[in-house]
């Protein structure tokens, strides 16, 4: 007996050590604590973390599709954002594809960038720098971005490549990318 309740320990520890910290959101568009939790209420897992604008179908399939590109796709939108918010706008629609909801996410955070990375950016695409150097280390420009957007994009999007169990063009440490996506 004490076997049999060392093993059912050992299974429950394993399970919920698997979650995401910020948990997930569900296909029909629910946040869940745990995988558990969204199964009971018989839905897979869309993303890791709470949902938003992007947590759909629609946005999540245009990350699969600009995983190798988007990156450069959107800082050259957001160059173009610098003379008229609107080019940069419309650069994003044409280009990218995203619904209005998960856009106006993008286009806030291409704000935020504008007003306080900058100059750090402008320098980091003059001089062509590549997003991570040979440690891995995010360049100065997405480091910004991290740190001072990120939390806002995150909290607006839901989903981002990360969450959505996409590798992307900007390498990425493999733990940072979820892996419980459900399809």
């Amino acid at each position: 007996m004490k076997i049999l309740l060392i093993f059912f320990l050992i299974f429950l520890v394993t399970i919920t050590s698997a979650d995401s910290e910020d948990g997930y959101c569900g296909y029909d568009h629910n946040h869940y604590s745990t995988i558990k939790e969204a199964h009971l209420n018989k839905t897979k897992i869309l993303t890791c973390g709470p949902c938003g604008a992007c947590s759909n179908l629609h946005d999540i399939h245009i990350y699969w599709q600009t995983k190798n590109n988007l990156t450069k796709v959107s800082r050259s939108c957001a160059f173009k954002s610098l003379f008229n918010e609107n080019w940069g706008k419309n650069c994003m629609k044409s280009e990218v594809g995203f619904t209005d909801e998960c856009n106006e996410c993008w286009m806030e955070n291409i704000k935020c960038d504008r007003e306080n990375c900058k100059w750090i950016c402008l320098w980091s695409l003059l001089i062509n720098e590549p997003y991570v150097d040979d440690k891995g280390k995010l360049n100065k420009c997405l480091q910004c971005d991290e740190d001072l957007c990120g939390p806002k994009f995150k909290e607006c999007a839901g989903a981002n490549r990360r969450r959505s169990c996409i590798a992307s063009d900007i390498f990425r440490d493999q733990d940072t990318i979820c892996k419980d996506c459900e399809s």
